[in-house]
């Protein structure tokens, strides 16, 4: 093959030009451009492009007269909010001048989850030149945190401030005092005069239990070695939502990275450009690529120009660099199909050798990239790759986009790939790395050609592209590469769908820069170009192209500036292609190109338009022509598995693959796989497993070829390093596949806990319960409400391993026949509690199947009862299909469950009574950790009723001499009074206990570790006791009046109830008396002690007693 890889770095020579302050400077390219003689025709499209539909034409929320980089340079300034907070929607934050001469500003806006634009105005109320916000959303609370620089002091530099909208239940603006994060000049490496500004935001994991870690990066606009080298600082605080709402100071902590501060004054010059993301393992990677060239700033240093920094225990451990290669080979095709000379020459017209052509990550043309995580937990960041020479030179119309994905799990040689985005690389071609505009069709490895029509001569049918927003290469003093490239791709979403958003003018530029009369009508038609990826971007579409010919929604607009919404909104399944929604900000540009980055475009600043958009899109299934596992690792050792393989009973077909993994730290390792061949009528195969331990658990997985679908197998065996398993004919190891399975589960009058763990054709609620919707009251679950008949419902697909609540008027069998759920499917979850469905086929013992959240989970509970780690008084122990529960984690995390044994666990049975039956589920329920006196016995029944309703049941536990159980109480309204009796075992007698408790829903009472329980005696009557507190208010929301409900206890007390804003401060005293004891009313209007209507917003209702303060939300309206 006559392909050779050669390395080559950029060569560049610094821009002669001063820092602004507020964009970046631009690095000029000192490549000489070469012409390339071929058609101007785009690739022609290898596969459909996926449908869409505008689910929000797109809408004005600003006409600005800052006309560049409405956003950040490296973050998502448009956030998905979750759907279960307010009812989703977007956070979105850009500058913008409302003027043209007036100070530019950090916005936000709120939009709901149609697209309405709720509030879009000004942060501050200073007016400051504030630029380059972001935006990152808290994935517990959906509140936005902003940050952005502009200069807050006497001194000279900008500085970086931040602040959190408190969001109360769709109360937006209530934003705590901004304050400044990073306090600019800062002191680096004996350098004191440093300026860091351009922050990103985001959000992940914290080491604190029940809090998250907001990490604020930003960059040294200052440098100290032969041209710019932006090395950063971070800001990091841990919160939690609380603190937020309370209005507690965060408490910042900061770290660099010493590599790059190095870099920054280093004789050398390196110049990164790269973006922050963090995974919910609690580890920071901040990833792009950099040039290099010595201290004359152009002499090239050969070496890896890919990075990723890389800091784990929370951004608090050590910064190293993995590091790889980023140019790709090419080759040069012949001149004519008789003319084997090669068709690129160099200016003395001889042709270059294959070795003396290669493409190049384009690093100062790709630096506005963004770095993201998806539901694999590989990093992904785009670039633009370019045709170059060894002497020099560069093809600008061969340029083509491209990403880098880089798997930490993989082994340190293997972690970085690069991947076409478009245009693709044919599947069948085996011949080319990487995609090569002369080479589209087969045979593969050699050119196509066109002739001429009126000179009858031949040449290469080589196809162009411009994958930048604007036209003109000379704009902006030769920099329009460095400005105006702006290429983002969007994180995980649970369900494995990305989308890259980046922008195409070739049409445009064909004709305003080659005079192509063709494309006369592109003139002035900047394009959106969108590819997608239901596969975590193993695999691309074809891109989405919107442009203001083709697109009726964008005609007259002139679109610059696109950012996508940090993730892809799921919203279902259509057949077997995934539908997601993707929200675009952009800015629709009067006149086309920036006028305020000197020399600017356009004789005046005529300003545009921040506009707002959102697609719903049908994300193609991917069919690849082969297996998707992979190639395994290899070990010193192995062992040899004759196997025969059944499909659904069939033999599996010629072409299948069989796949051998075993679970290294909780994750799966590829350790063998094999083709799948047809000999005297068996299907089978002899696969070498790799192994160098004794007793490892083997499972398998197959790859159905004829349906592309990956599918688990039920026999496990345990390795035998150089062992041999099976022999031809007589004794295969048989694998069985099962392609569908029935699934019944019985539903209880009422609610019900319920989860799947089969996937059947189409996930809609409508579909799985078509057969007894007659008998659907409600589905609901964290992330919506389902009701038959409803137009409105939040929630109308169901998700593998993800439970819901499901409530029927009357007693039922709910039957789902699907494909078993992959057990390794990842199941992602927020810190705090969740909600998980039980994707294996049979039960499992808790901690087994846990074993992936060891260490970060507090609490799992269920119909059955409640686990806790090293608790003895556990009444959870089994985890059952069918069935869901509720788990509380530390930290987000990821659930992979545990691959199941051979040996068979049966299903935990639901307590019953004889009086009561079982519990009465509810949506939500309360923990209590409770002990009890010598009147009580092993084995007895704890019940928990509220009015006269079985809530909760659970046997005692002696442990250590204290007798105890864990009860999960349902209750999903706080204040209700939860009674207490004791069922003797034998005779059944039931005794009233004492105290009552005043339910609190998600809540834990009881701390095993501490040796604090919640102690039930004997009552002496059958009066439940009074518990002082606050219960209720009523209405609240509100806007005229609201009753407080509150109780006061055995005997009289005095009592105190005042109002207090969000920042401490008391509005007003409703009541300070003594009360009898018994239920009482206080109302309040409102006001405040002046008697003056108070804003609308939330307000602390807090009541003092006996030296105990308890406090309730209550919010006014309008």
């Amino acid at each position: 093959m006559k392909i050779q890889i050669i390395v080559l770095s950029l060569c560049i020579l610094m821009l002669s030009s001063v820092l602004m302050a507020q964009e970046m400077i631009p690095t000029p390219n000192n490549k000489k451009a070469m012409e390339t003689p071929v058609y101007k025709k785009f690739i022609p499209s290898a596969r459909t492009v996926p449908e869409f539909t505008f689910t929000r034409t797109p809408i004005s929320l600003l006409t600005s007269y800052y006309d560049y980089m409405i956003g950040s340079y490296n973050g998502m300034p448009v956030q998905v909010i979750p759907d279960n907070i307010a009812g989703g929607g977007y956070f979105l934050t850009y500058h913008g001048r409302r003027t043209a001469t007036g100070t530019r500003r950090i916005f936000y806006a709120y939009l709901d989850a149609n697209g309405n634009v709720i509030i879009n105005n000004e942060i501050t109320i200073v007016v400051n030149n504030e630029g380059y916000g972001t935006v990152a959303v808290d994935p517990v609370s959906g509140k936005p945190f902003y940050a952005w620089h502009c200069n807050t002091d006497t001194d000279i530099e900008n500085e970086v401030q931040f602040t959190v909208d408190q969001f109360y239940y769709g109360i937006y603006g209530l934003f705590l005092d901004p304050e400044t994060v990073i306090d600019n000049p800062i002191t680096v490496s004996a350098t004191t005069d440093n300026e860091f500004i351009w922050p990103t935001a985001v959000i992940g994991p914290s080491p604190f239990p029940n809090k998250r870690r907001i990490y604020v990066i930003a960059r040294n606009s200052v440098t100290h070695t032969y041209g710019p080298s932006e090395n950063p600082i971070i800001a990091y605080a841990d919160f939690d939502t609380a603190q937020i709402e309370i209005g507690i100071p965060f408490t910042w902590s900061y770290t660099s990275i010493p590599e790059m501060d190095q870099w920054n004054v280093d004789v050398q010059w390196r110049r990164p450009f790269h973006s922050l993301t963090a995974d919910n393992a609690g580890n920071l990677y901040y990833a792009g690529f950099h040039f290099a060239t010595e201290a004359d700033g152009i002499t090239a240093i050969i070496e890896p120009d890919v990075d990723v920094f890389k800091c784990g225990n929370y951004g608090q451990g050590t910064w190293t660099r993995i590091s790889s290669w980023g140019n790709l080979p090419s080759w040069n095709p012949n001149s004519s199909p008789t003319d084997t000379t090669g068709w690129f020459k160099n200016p003395s017209n001889q042709p270059y050798g294959d070795n003396e052509l290669s493409w190049e990550l384009f690093s100062s043309a790709s630096g506005h990239l963004n770095a993201t995580v998806d539901d694999l937990g590989r990093i992904h960041f785009p670039a633009v790759w370019r045709m170059i020479t060894n002497d020099g030179y560069w093809f600008p119309d061969l340029q083509l986009p491209k990403e880098i994905i880089f798997d930490p799990s993989l082994p340190e040689d293997s972690q970085f790939r690069i991947n076409d985005i478009w245009p693709h690389i044919n599947s069948t071609n085996h011949i080319d790395e990487h995609y090569q505009p002369w080479d589209n069709e087969p045979p593969w490895g050699e050119a196509e050609f066109v002739q001429d029509p009126y000179t009858g001569t031949w040449q290469p049918k080589i196809y162009k592209s411009w994958e930048f927003p604007y036209w003109d290469d000379t704009a902006h003093d030769n920099a329009m590469f460095f400005h105006c490239n702006n290429m983002k791709v969007t994180e995980g979403n649970g369900e494995g769908m990305l989308a890259m958003v980046w922008q195409n003018c070739a049409r445009a530029k064909w004709y305003n820069a080659d005079g192509d009369a063709d494309y006369a009508a592109w003139a002035n038609t900047p394009e959106i170009w969108i590819s997608v990826s239901s596969d975590n971007g193993n695999h691309w579409s074809e891109p989405i192209k919107l442009n203001n010919i083709e697109t009726p929604e964008f005609a007259g607009l002139k679109p610059m500036w696109v950012y996508p919404a940090n993730k892809v909104k799921y919203v279902g399944m259509q057949g077997n292609q995934k539908i997601g929604k993707l929200g675009l900000m952009f800015y629709n540009d009067y006149t086309w190109g920036a006028y305020v980055i000197s020399p600017g475009v356009g004789a005046v600043n005529d300003g545009g338009q921040v506009m707002f958009t959102e697609l719903q899109i049908v994300f193609p299934s991917e069919e690849p022509q082969e297996d998707p596992f992979g190639q395994p690792i290899v070990l010193s050792s192995s062992m040899s598995v004759m196997a025969g393989v059944h499909i659904d009973g069939q033999m599996a077909a010629a072409g299948d693959v069989v796949a051998a993994f075993v679970n290294v730290n909780e994750t799966p390792q590829l350790r063998g796989k094999e083709t799948v061949q047809i000999i005297n009528g068996i299907a089978g195969c002899l696969m070498q497993v790799y192994t160098e331990t004794n007793g490892e658990t083997v499972y398998f997985k197959v790859w159905d070829a004829s349906t592309n679908r990956v599918l688990n197998i039920t026999e496990t065996l345990a390795s035998q390093v150089n062992g041999v398993i099976g022999s031809w004919p007589d004794n295969l190891f048989w694998l069985n596949a099962v392609s569908t399975q029935p699934q019944n589960i019985s539903l209880n009058t009422g609610w019900n806990m319920v989860s799947l763990n089969v996937h059947p054709n189409s996930m809609a609620i409508t579909d799985i319960f078509s057969g007894i919707m007659a008998y659907v009251e409600m589905i609901k679950s964290p992330e919506g409400v389902f009701i038959p008949g409803n137009p409105y419902n939040t929630l109308t697909q169901l998700t593998d391993g993800k439970g819901v609540f499901v409530k029927v008027n009357s007693s039922c069998v709910l039957s789902v026949t699907g494909i078993p759920v992959d057990l390794t499917t990842p199941i992602y979850l927020s810190a705090g509690w969740n909600l998980i469905g039980y994707i294996l086929p049979n039960p499992m013992n808790i901690s087994s199947a846990l074993i992936s959240l060891a260490g970060n989970y507090i609490q799992v509970k269920g119909v059955e009862g409640v686990f806790e780690p090293n608790n003895p008084f556990s009444t959870l122990s089994v985890l059952s299909p069918g069935r869901a529960y509720w788990i509380k984690l530390i930290n987000p995390g990821i659930l992979f469950y545990a691959y199941p044994l051979k040996e068979e666990q049966a299903p935990q049975n639901i307590l019953s009574c004889a009086k009561w039956g079982t519990p009465i589920q509810k949506t939500n329920s309360q923990a209590v950790l409770c002990s009890l006196g010598n009147f009580a016995s092993v084995g007895d029944q704890l019940a928990a009723l509220v009015n006269g309703e079985l809530r909760g049941l659970a046997a005692l536990i002696s442990n250590n001499g204290i007798l105890g159980t864990y009860i999960n109480i349902f209750t999903d309204s706080p204040g209700e009074i939860i009674e207490f009796q004791l069922i003797k075992k034998n005779s059944q007698e039931i005794i009233q206990l004492q105290p009552n408790l005043s339910s609190e829903p998600g809540e834990i009472t009881g701390d095993y570790s501490n040796g604090i329980y919640y102690t039930l005696t004997q009552a002496p009557n059958q009066t439940p006791e009074i518990v002082t507190g606050l219960v209720s208010a009523y209405p609240n929301p509100f806007s005229a009046s609201t009753s407080i409900t509150l109780n006061v206890g055995k005997e009289k007390q005095p009592v105190q109830i005042e109002i207090y804003n969000l920042r401490g401060q008391k509005i007003t005293t409703l009541l300070q008396d003594e009360l009898e004891s018994g239920q009482h009313n206080i109302l309040w209007d409102g006001t405040d002690e002046n008697g003056r209507r108070v804003a609308s917003g939330v307000y602390l209702c807090k009541m003092h007693s006996k030296g105990r303060t308890q406090s309730i939300k209550l919010m006014v309206l309008k």
